[in-house]
């Protein structure tokens, strides 16, 4: 009796699980990771002028990243030390990063304005001559429930 319950389970076991870690595979996080993995996998062994580009801004893009990320743990850690210490010098230290923080995103807006997203012209491939409206007669359709 015990040896067939565990057959049993075993082969349940055998029919479900496979689905359950298919799903677990399939999660939309892990595809998009995937799909950013092998697309920097390619960015770094295109030989390409575009491939160069693309990977010269996404480096560049990290770096801001960095910048941004340090600027504003530094304010956040200064005035944290100010408050706990009541020390002026960390507050002022505090003002400085605030300042540089509102610096460097200033310039990375005025990057961004300088330019302008280029978009492209749309030229029709061939142009239809206009459809005429024809009338049509008013028809009566009737259902019958239950019938295919």
């Amino acid at each position: 009796m015990l040896l067939g319950f565990i057959l049993i389970v075993g082969l349940w076991g055998a029919l479900l699980l496979p689905g359950v870690f298919g799903e677990m595979r399939a999660r939309p996080g892990a595809s998009t990771r995937r799909h950013h993995q092998s697309t920097a996998v390619l960015a770094a062994v295109s030989t390409t002028e575009a491939g160069r580009v693309m990977l010269a801004n996404r480096r560049a893009s990290g770096r801001r990243r960095q910048t941004l990320m340090l600027l504003g743990a530094g304010a956040f850690v200064t005035l944290a030390l100010a408050v706990l210490t009541g020390a002026l010098i960390w507050l002022l230290l505090t003002f400085a990063i605030d300042l540089a923080l509102g610096g460097f995103v200033g310039a990375l807006l005025a990057a961004k304005q300088a330019h302008p997203v280029v978009q492209a012209s749309v030229i029709p491939i061939r142009s239809e001559p206009p459809v005429e409206v024809v009338s049509v007669e008013s028809t009566t359709v009737r259902v019958l429930a239950g019938a295919r």
